[in-house]
């Protein structure tokens, strides 16, 4: 199987800027004319009676092994997830979630308390994206569950299942190896901040969270610790293609947009978009249109491509 023909099973985390390569996917889908699933359980049976190929997944949802697998057998898909620095993505996902900011001195003083997490969890999921976040979307631990074992065999269950991993830290880097990996062009890797959040940091709240992070998330920062690493290495070696990727998206920036504005994402959340400019050539409107969309506006363009071209909901 060429690398054209790879399927592609990408596990979406919370706060990570997985929506950004979640665009870039899309566009590959687009471009690829690739099958869009939405339902790995429906995509099992498929596979059982007519072993369709040619299809990608990257949406939210926590892994399951067992069955992602007998979706998207590994010896023709490519498994990717990205992760970001876990002191980081706490403070993000409280920041994000208006349901969490309306409780943040409680979570501050009862983070530390697994169970209370974890009860809490069992009312609202979204109390799992508090302690191991990441882990937990990655099917790793339960809802707010530290993780037992060793960091070898956390570390060595990962690696299994899967085959890329982005950091948001080093997310040109990552975009970089993609383009190698799946013969992509700097045109189908390139994307712009279209989500940006609106609320700034405060250092007072980010000394909190590293202050605490590996007692409430161990497992994501064994993880994240282990992929830094070597990022940190390879990304002196993609320097010039890192650079050509940034005057590429700076030269897409000037011929796509007309500056900043504040749009509002799902829970009519505020984020910072861009403005698309008018007059813009047929092909070049269609690009920009695709680097500037939102995520529900683009699942909808590829979903309704996909079962127009396939004849069925995947």
């Amino acid at each position: 199987m060429s690398k054209e023909e790879l399927n592609i099973y990408f596990v979406k985390t919370h706060k990570t800027a997985s929506s950004a390569l979640q665009n870039v996917l899309i566009r590959l889908a687009d471009k690829r004319n690739m099958r869009v699933i939405n339902n790995l359980e429906r995509e099992v049976k498929i596979v059982q009676e007519k072993n369709l190929t040619n299809k990608i997944f990257f949406i939210h949802g926590r892994h399951n092994k067992r069955v992602a697998e007998l979706a998207f057998p590994r010896n023709n898909s490519l498994y990717i997830t990205i992760l970001r620095n876990p002191a980081d993505q706490l403070m993000s996902s409280i920041n994000y979630f208006v349901r969490l900011q309306d409780k943040k001195e409680e979570i501050i003083r009862n983070i530390q308390n697994e169970s209370e997490i974890q009860l809490l969890g069992k009312k609202d999921e979204i109390y799992c994206f508090l302690r191991n976040s990441a882990s937990y979307d990655l099917g790793l631990v339960d809802c707010a569950e530290s993780y037992k074992a060793s960091e070898e065999s956390l570390i060595e269950k990962f690696k299994q299942d899967f085959d890329f991993v982005f950091l948001t830290e080093f997310f040109n880097e990552g975009l970089i190896l993609l383009k190698r990996l799946l013969n992509l062009s700097y045109i189908d890797i390139l994307c712009l901040s279209v989500n940006q959040g609106t609320k700034k940091k405060e250092t007072q709240d980010r000394q909190w969270a590293e202050g605490i992070i590996k007692n409430v998330s161990n497992a994501d920062v064994v993880l994240y610790n282990y992929y830094l690493k070597k990022y940190q290495t390879i990304s002196i070696l993609l320097k010039d293609e890192v650079n050509e990727l940034k005057k590429q998206k700076e030269l897409y920036e000037d011929k796509c947009t007309d500056g900043r504005e504040q749009k509002y994402f799902y829970d009519n959340v505020p984020f910072v978009g861009y403005r698309l400019k008018k007059n813009l050539t047929d092909d070049l409107q269609n690009y920009c249109w695709k680097l500037l969309i939102t995520e529900k506006e683009f699942l909808k363009y590829i979903n309704d491509k996909s079962k127009k071209n396939w004849g069925f909901d995947s």
